[in-house]
């Protein structure tokens, strides 16, 4: 038996769950609006409030169980950006606790007090569960490393492209789901004001956007037999040749036995997977040891 061939694939997904964690109104919840703020606030504040998104994904949902993770980025739409904006890179850290969305929204800033069990500035659960430290602490709620850093300026797409961390974090959500709680969006410079922008959730038109890029798991087992296109005993030049439907992703070989009471095929020859499908040929001398009977077996085969 031979490992099958899969081309690697990508899944896009928009988040499951998303909120921001706003220290101004520490007991709002962010969970129903359309944008959400994430960096710092101005100067309407004696002293700085940060804001951070937080963003839920179903992988186990978009890539199959056993896959191996080779890529992934994350693509997220800045809607607006203050007057007196300071541009700064954010940066996203795996997110170790479980939070509750909620559906919070409203207007100015959004949001409105958290309901039970919704995520907080203060709570990971409104009312039960806090963060280790408000606004989750980098470290302990979340990764020391950051999965994918980006500099923001104004409005427009972002896309974070995450760093071996980061891949290494999108598999173990994978393998592991009950410990996929997301990742938080984090400003880099949250001891400066005016880094805050807000960005558009998962309720938006243009949704946060998670591209995965895995490679599926490889399957054993044989496969049906190729079809025989062509038989030649004598090319003209001494040659015997035969054609078949080489399919991608199969280890062809070429079996010989001298009757049909033998037991045991021989091995006369074999070609590798190859990536689309194709017509495979096997040739050989013609020889009066190569009468008898032959066949050609297909197994699924490890990649080119």
């Amino acid at each position: 038996m031979f490992p099958v061939l899969v081309p690697a694939d990508t899944a896009t997904i928009p988040p499951s769950a998303d909120a921001s964690l706003f220290q101004l109104n520490s007991d709002f919840n962010f969970g129903g609006d359309e944008t959400f703020p994430a960096g710092t606030l101005g100067d309407m504040i004696p002293e700085i409030a940060n804001a951070r998104g937080l963003f839920k994904f179903d992988i186990a949902g978009a890539v199959p169980a056993g896959s191996t993770i080779t890529g992934a980025s994350l693509t997220m739409r800045v809607t607006r950006s203050p007057g007196s904006a300071v541009n700064s890179s954010f940066a996203l850290y795996k997110v170790f606790q479980d939070w509750g969305e909620g559906t919070g929204s409203g207007g100015g800033a959004g949001g409105r007090t958290a309901l039970a069990g919704e995520v907080t500035w203060n709570s990971r659960f409104h009312g039960g569960a806090t963060w280790d430290e408000g606004g989750g602490e980098i470290g302990g709620d979340f990764a020391e490393e950051a999965s994918a850093t980006r500099a923001v300026a104004g409005v427009g797409t972002y896309i974070f492209t995450f760093n071996n961390c980061g891949v290494e974090a999108v598999q173990s959500m994978l393998d592991s789901a009950e410990s996929n709680f997301g990742w938080a969006l984090v400003s880099l410079a949250e001891g400066t004001r005016f880094t805050a922008r807000r960005w558009a959730s998962r309720e938006n038109a243009n949704p946060p956007l998670l591209a995965i890029t895995f490679t599926p798991p490889v399957l054993p087992g044989p496969v049906e037999s190729p079809r025989i296109l062509s038989f030649i005993l004598d090319d003209g030049n001494g040659m015997t040749t035969l054609t078949f439907n080489r399919e991608a992703g199969l280890v062809h070989r070429l079996e010989r036995k001298i009757s049909l009471n033998d037991p045991t095929w021989k091995m006369m020859g074999e070609l590798p997977p190859i990536v689309q499908d194709s017509v495979g040929m096997f040739e050989f001398v013609k020889s009066i040891e190569n009468e008898g009977y032959w066949r050609i077996c297909a197994r699924r085969g490890s990649p080119p």
